[in-house]
């Protein structure tokens, strides 16, 4: 099979043996469509999980590191009073 490339890809592929990351210019190409086969998989099984809201919220529960209590500063953001020095999350958000 002979494939004709634009001058643009010419110039990657030949960068890339210069460079000595590769001996050929079919083991580049050999990568770049493994590549292209890997990341078109991880797209269309990202594309096949559910889109439902609650499933997407369940699936990043507990994965984001926050104090214990979120109201603990309530009135602070919302109304400006003092933070509360007994809350043990006091000392992370000043």
């Amino acid at each position: 099979m002979n494939i004709n490339l634009n001058p643009e890809l010419e110039n990657i592929i030949q960068s890339q043996l210069e460079n000595h990351h590769f001996q050929n210019p079919e083991q580049v190409i050999e990568i770049a469509l493994k590549l292209l086969i890997k990341t078109q998989a991880e797209q269309t099984k990202n594309n096949q999980k559910s889109s439902n809201p609650w499933d997407t919220l369940e699936a990043l529960a507990g994965t984001v590191e926050a104090p214990a209590d979120w109201s603990s500063e309530h009135n602070h953001y919302l109304y400006g009073t003092p933070i509360m020095q007994n809350s043990p999350e006091s000392a992370e958000f000043e």
